[in-house]
């Protein structure tokens, strides 16, 4: 095992995931395409953009666990104990993949590899919650996990890997392991955002209280018109987890996929490196409002046209 502390973090996307992948100990020609489904579509989503997404998340995963971190640090010079970090991951994927839609295959490394590599490299005491519910993405996810633990010298008791669906499993765990002032993060990159009303139960945890969320939205969805069974809004699924700041990466695609970070934290600073913006900043309400808002409405404004205004051509 190599020594894992006082490793320089990547600075751009193209550095990062060959550094991860030294980090974890995997070898990265040794993995895999995502398992797919009868219809040959891979089970974890990958497009060309999955590199930007996954490196956007990066920044949020490192600033979290370093700020508490030094949080921990003072405590011990007054006395006092660490607290532990609570990081959970509601659909964890395979933690290392390939990326078909790079012609040469790019191997990546997905959020619970993150979350693994930073807690160990700020030397946070954990408790790390993966929740996965496909057969096939499982084996690949305990075999990279397997690696990573014992390459990064973890203790794997600190790690539950929860073979099921995350709205079965979630608050239960979250109950036992979490108590209301315990610090972490929760990363949510879930399909069924808008449609699934579990997650919005889990939201409302008192447990969670200071615990971020990154949460990961494609927002063109909340608006597709005659569905048979109305989705959540993106004010519902926001004001669920009961955040006072949140901030705004830009969106990304037809979807318009961005990552809302939400926290209690005032102290907080904006991830301006990878272009996030503070919601109650002018740059924060246009962007929201950009994404909320339909086409219908926009232009019903009498401002710019909605693809004049914005650049894009859906929703």
């Amino acid at each position: 095992m190599r020594s894992q502390r006082n490793s320089p973090v990547p600075h751009s996307a193209d550095e990062l995931f060959p550094w991860l992948f030294d980090r974890l100990g995997i070898d990265p020609g040794a993995v895999t395409a995502s398992p797919a489904t009868r219809s040959r579509r891979p089970i974890v989503g990958v497009s060309a953009e999955t590199p930007q997404k996954l490196w956007e998340l990066f920044r949020i995963i490192d600033v979290v666990v370093a700020y508490q971190a030094a949080i921990n640090r003072g405590r011990v010079q007054r006395g006092r104990r660490p607290l532990p970090f609570a990081a959970l991951d509601l659909s964890a994927g395979c933690l290392a993949y390939l990326n078909p839609s790079d012609s040469a295959g790019q191997p990546l490394v997905g959020s619970p590899g993150q979350l693994l590599e930073a807690l160990i490299r700020h030397n946070v005491g954990y408790q790390l919650a993966l929740f996965e519910q496909n057969d096939q993405v499982l084996e690949l996810l305990h075999r990279h996990l397997s690696t990573s633990l014992q390459h990064l010298g973890s203790n794997g008791r600190q790690v539950s890997v929860l073979e099921g669906s995350y709205g079965q499993l979630a608050k239960p765990w979250i109950e036992q392991h979490i108590w209301p002032g315990m610090p972490g993060l929760m990363v949510i990159d879930v399909n069924d955002v808008f449609d699934s009303p579990a997650l919005r139960t889990i939201a409302q945890c008192p447990e969670l209280n200071h615990v971020d969320i990154a949460l990961h939205l494609p927002v063109a969805m909340s608006k597709w018109p005659k569905r048979r069974v109305p989705p959540a809004t993106v004010d519902e699924v926001q004001s669920a987890f009961g955040k006072q700041y949140w901030q705004f990466a830009n969106p990304r695609g037809k979807y318009q996929w961005m990552w809302w970070y939400g926290t209690n934290n005032p102290k907080m600073r904006v991830l301006a490196e990878r272009a996030f913006v503070d919601e109650d900043s002018q740059a924060g309400q246009a962007r929201r409002d950009r994404v909320v808002a339909t086409r219908a409405k926009w232009n019903q404004r009498g401002q710019l046209s909605f693809d004049d205004a914005f650049g894009v051509t859906d929703a």
